[in-house]
């Protein structure tokens, strides 16, 4: 779907891919609050991870924005936008959002694991705790809820989230917002860059209701909500409109050919239908390598372009400022 930058303020693009060699680091069971970072590398003598002196947790926020990486546990937050007489949200419409998410959740999981990861993703499974019903001031629609206007409404939205008490409920400081439109539209994510630093950190989803692709009333997929999820964590999408510094059309057709079934590639099943209880799409090499699960994908060779900055980052320009990031990278996102 479409994938949207903050400052920025244009349309992303993408990468994708399936089974690749796993990468040489081993994922912390937790991220702890902005104070106390940790090194991605477990204790050789088990036990705790160690400390890394080099870094803050706010430079690895100023890195890879508020949702961080995928091996690492994440919160992804839920807020639901509502008319101010508190009707837009039903029990149905709710309890198919929720049921999506969950199959997305699970799916990342179950995709991550090929690669040797073991995310953990905590999410609004109706308890409340992770969820926010906010009476929003514009109307409901496409148009209304995307561009620059309503991005900063977003960010007043997610700075106004008490970070610090999920923290110290979750043991992490890596947190993703996603934000459900009761309305049909086309789903996108909108991302910090390496270039941002310490501006536009709060990574967001803005996900429909309804698709806006097919007869009205139907429901988003949960390989839509998997897709725009993957983004926060340096996916990027991989067809021939993505504005991605690094994606040609030589990329994209590579793509197609290689691994069709990349749900950065293409989120509807195979006969253009959509699943509401599974996902038939994979992660594949290429967006394992950028997520940060692998070392490489097939064609790295070919297409450097994709390797120049750090897995799990974006940036606006080939290489970006990723080049000199080595010190705090090392270890973190080998």
């Amino acid at each position: 779907m479409k994938q949207f930058v903050r400052g920025l303020c244009t349309v992303l693009a993408a990468c994708l891919l399936a089974g690749c060699a796993p990468a040489h680091v081993e994922y912390v069971t937790a991220i702890p609050k902005v104070d106390a970072p940790w090194d991605a590398r477990q204790n050789p003598e088990g036990g705790q991870p160690t400390a890394r002196p080099a870094s803050t947790a706010q430079d690895l926020t100023n890195v890879y924005g508020s949702a961080l990486l995928l091996g690492w546990p994440c919160v992804l937050y839920s807020i639901y936008l509502d008319t101010p007489e508190g009707d837009a949200w039903t029990e149905e419409t709710l309890a198919q959002t929720r049921r999506n998410l969950t199959v997305a959740v699970d799916w990342i999981t179950r995709q991550a694991e090929t690669y040797r990861a073991a995310p953990k993703l905590y999410y609004d499974q109706g308890e409340g705790d992770l969820t926010a019903f906010v009476s929003c001031p514009v109307e409901l629609t496409e148009d209304a809820t995307s561009g620059n206007d309503f991005y900063d409404y977003v960010d007043t939205l997610t700075a106004a989230v008490d970070t610090d008490a999920i923290a110290r409920a979750y043991g992490t400081s890596s947190i993703g917002y996603l934000i459900f439109v009761p309305a049909a539209g086309c789903s996108y994510s909108i991302l910090h860059y390496l270039e941002d630093g310490e501006y536009y950190l709060n990574e967001f989803s803005c996900l429909y209701l309804y698709d806006v692709y097919e007869d009205p009333g139907t429901f988003e997929g949960p390989a839509v909500y998997a897709h725009e999820i993957l983004h926060l964590f340096g996916a990027s999408d991989l067809y021939e409109d993505s504005s991605d510094v690094y994606v040609t059309r030589e990329l994209t057709g590579y793509v197609a050919r290689q691994w069709p079934d990349a749900i950065m590639y293409y989120t509807y099943n195979d006969d253009n239908s959509i699943s509401y209880d599974h996902i038939e799409k994979t992660i594949c090499p290429l967006t394992a390598y950028r997520l940060g699960l692998c070392d490489t994908f097939p064609g790295i060779e070919r297409f450097p372009g994709a390797a120049a900055d750090p897995p799990g980052t974006y940036s606006a320009e080939p290489g970006g400022s990723g080049r000199d990031l080595g010190f705090l990278l090392d270890g973190v996102a080998a």
